[in-house]
Order: structure tokens, then sequence, then C-alpha cells
């Protein structure tokens, strides 16, 4: 990724203070650019080449389910994971219950827009690997589905 890019994005975002944080991806490199206006520190950026998964600090790790040679389904996309449609409301689905490939199983909200998640197998939903309403990045496991 061009340095001038980065440098000219990092200028912008100087310039908008209400813009905290902003994700480029270009083939397989990616850069997150984010400040923090209530600090009124400095813009801070990340270089992630190839793209890395990452897990939330409060997640359990995906290797501690023991998902190896098992069935994922992994996130399209960076974003907030929800298990369920609206606050309060019952989840999608439950551990333990028998999904059908194309069913809904979670939300991924991206630049305030809500993406249904659906199970791309058939069936028992066996593990959550994520933490709802925390965020998640691109290829992170979310669920494990065993036949």
């Amino acid at each position: 990724m061009d340095i001038r890019k980065i440098k000219k994005i990092i200028d912008l975002m100087k310039k908008e203070p209400q813009v905290n944080e902003i994700e480029i991806h270009e083939d397989k490199e990616m850069v997150r650019i984010s400040q923090s206006c209530l600090t009124g520190q400095q813009p801070e950026t990340t270089y992630s080449t190839p793209l890395v998964q990452m897990t939330s600090p409060t997640q359990e790790p995906a290797e501690k389910h023991n998902i190896e040679n098992k069935h994922t389904v992994n996130s399209p996309m960076v974003g907030t994971f929800y298990t369920a449609p609206t606050p309060g409301a019952k989840r999608f689905f439950e551990i333990g219950e028998r999904v059908n490939a194309g069913d809904v199983i979670c939300l991924i909200e991206a630049m305030k827009t809500f993406n249904q998640i659906e199970a791309d197998k058939t069936g028992i939903l066996s593990a959550c690997l994520a933490d709802n309403g925390q965020p998640v990045e691109y290829g992170q496991p979310l669920f494990v589905i065993e036949d």
C-alpha cells in the first residue's frame, strides 16, 4: 500500500475529528487508522500483510474450543457480531440446536448495515466462538457446525 495514500488519509482524519476510525483493504493488505477524540491522541496506524485473524480480549481463542478438523462458519467481513435480531430478543439459535444450510444464525453490523450470516452447512450448532456485541474480523471463526 502506498505510504502517500496513508499520509493523505491521516491528514484528512485530522481535519475531520468526527471520523474515529477507517479501515482500507487492498488485495491482501489492510490498513486501519484510528484516533481518539476524547484523549486527543494522534492517529494510530496498524498495518497487516496478509490479513490476520484477530480476537477480542474477552473472546476465548478458537483453539480452546478444539475446532481443528471441524466445520466453522467464518465472518465474511469486519464488523460487530450479534446473536439476536434486536437487543433483548431471542437468539437466532442456541448451542446444541440443529441448523439447516441457509438459516440465519447471526448478524454482523458493518457501516450501519446489518448483514445476515447464514449457516453454510446442515448440522448441530456446537459452539459460538464470538461474543455478542463484540467486533469480529474478516475470516474469524464464529460458529462450529457438526454433523
